[in-house]
């Protein structure tokens, strides 16, 4: 990301425009209807079976909600309904006549000033990067081995099975509040990115703190140095140990991934 778009995203809070379409920062208030939502945003093609890789990323959801009975495109329309601020039930979704497993577009009526907006495979792309960015979300790398992206999320989740901590979005709230030195209900109005980017500040903050206090033992060294060296400033990534990108892969290998 280029250093003038970084600075666009730390600074502006307001409603970004795509085309025709005005698309605006989700609220705290609708926090956990994002969280049920995003994924439909974030999905790794490259992790889809074969015939949906190359597929337009919205033709791809909804082939794949017609073969497997997912619902995919109507978690996409809750996430599009929430950045638009436009009730869900403005939104239709059209198919080919010919084949209902192809997407044509998702038509947008708007009830306030009637209006009519389109939404296809064509703007769909600038459309995701957009919603994505304001919230504090990053598209996935296709480039990453989707073997090796499954393998990592499985033991993520298996090592979060072992912590047995009751995630709920009060307790997460007030946690957040605490530190702030605010009432919780002043968060509501917050963006979801704002609150994201303060919780990792707290968290950066107090992990500073742990580690700081953890080199001063006698005899204590961290085998790959201090994991929170700033209290401002998140270390460098060097990528997980389980992720190998496609070309990094063909490079080694000489085995061309698209054989």
């Amino acid at each position: 990301m280029n250093e003038r778009k970084q600075q666009a995203i730390v600074w502006d809070d307001d409603a970004k425009h795509v085309g025709d379409i005005t698309l605006y920062p989700v609220q705290m208030r609708m926090y956990t209807e994002w969280q049920r939502c995003k994924h439909a945003l974030l999905v790794r093609q490259s992790t889809l079976p074969v015939k949906y890789v190359f597929m337009p990323y919205l033709a791809a959801l909804h082939a794949a909600d017609c073969d497997y009975g997912s619902s995919l495109i109507g978690s996409l329309i809750q996430a599009l309904a929430l950045a638009m601020r436009i009730h869900v039930g403005c939104f239709s979704v059209y198919v080919s006549r010919d084949d209902r497993t192809k997407l044509e577009f998702i038509l947008c009526r708007s009830i306030v000033n009637k209006s009519e907006i389109k939404i296809d495979s064509a703007n769909f792309p600038a459309i995701r990067r957009a919603i994505v960015e304001q919230n504090g979300e990053s598209i996935p790398d296709e480039g990453d081995n989707p073997e090796l992206v499954e393998t990592e999320a499985y033991i993520n989740e298996a090592n979060s099975r072992k912590n047995r901590i009751e995630y709920d979005i009060n307790t997460l709230v007030s946690s957040v509040a605490y530190h702030c030195n605010i009432r919780k209900k002043e968060i509501a109005e917050w963006s979801i990115r704002e609150f994201v980017e303060t919780k990792n500040a707290i968290d950066r903050g107090i992990n500073y703190i742990i580690c700081g206090i953890a080199e001063k033992i006698p005899m204590f060294k961290w085998t790959k140095g201090n994991p929170c060296p700033s209290w401002c400033f998140d270390p460098v990534k060097e990528g997980s140990a389980a992720l190998e990108s496609m070309s990094a892969f063909a490079s080694r290998t000489g085995i061309n991934s698209a054989q």
